[in-house]
């Protein structure tokens, strides 16, 4: 068996009795390694050089959920449900957004991670979808509403569907669209699903395709799409 791309992912962060404690989602390192790449999970240290080192030694990266992006970084006062991420992974997810942005290495950006690139390329967010419940899962009740893809997007190259049903665990969404991104999804209430950039090296969505049970349609199809892209990338860099 040849090499497994190298596929990172960033962290989570908390602060717990006086220490920091970083985790992750098995079900994306799961995705993954299931989709035939090799998964590491970064540790969250905001150092520009060690970020650069990452990003470099990285075939593919995937952009993890999270909780919400600081709303000072997009011009706005914190809403009384926005629920910020702690200081430590803002900054570290910021820089790492920023270097990925301005590589040449394929991103999977998933829910909380869509809305970092976005921001990051100067987009903004709603910060709380006050009507939206369909959007609304939660870690015991998860929520499913249909979305459509865009045609002659990457997004719907690689679902190779224009309708699909998906789940849903996210109170913010997409207000304002970043530079150099374009939108591939939207769900059936107008709320964006989707973004991509127009070579398609980075692909972003909402929902959470690693939380599909078995081989999901969207969660064998992005990851593989994200495997698949980065051994192309590894083997010309070679």
């Amino acid at each position: 068996m040849g090499r497994r791309p190298l596929i990172l992912l960033n962290c989570s962060h908390r602060r717990r009795y006086g220490r920091d404690v970083q985790f992750w989602d098995g079900a994306y390192s799961d995705a993954v390694f299931e989709a035939g790449g090799e998964p590491l999970v970064t540790a969250c240290i905001a150092d520009a050089d060690h970020i650069k080192r990452l990003v470099a030694m990285a075939d593919g990266f995937v952009l993890v959920g999270s909780d919400d992006i600081p709303p000072k970084w997009f011009g706005q006062k914190k809403h009384r449900r926005t629920r910020v991420m702690t200081s430590r992974r803002a900054a570290f997810d910021r820089l790492l957004a920023q270097t990925l942005l301005a590589s040449n290495v394929p991103v999977l950006a998933v829910c909380g991670g869509l809305q970092l690139i976005n921001v990051v390329a100067g987009g903004t967010l709603i910060q709380h979808l006050e009507s939206c419940d369909i959007h609304r899962g939660t870690s015991k009740e998860a929520k499913h509403h249909l979305l459509k893809v865009k045609p002659a997007t990457h997004l719907h190259r690689i679902l190779k569907v224009t309708y699909c049903e998906v789940n849903s665990f996210h109170h913010q969404a997409v207000d304002t669209i970043g530079r150099g991104l374009r939108v591939s999804a939207v769900s059936e209430d107008g709320v964006v699903e989707g973004l991509e950039t127009p070579d398609g090296r980075i692909v972003c969505v909402q929902w959470h395709p690693e939380r599909e049970e078995g081989k999901g349609v969207t969660k064998s199809a992005l990851f593989g799409w994200l495997v698949e892209t980065a051994q192309k990338s590894h083997r010309n860099s070679t």
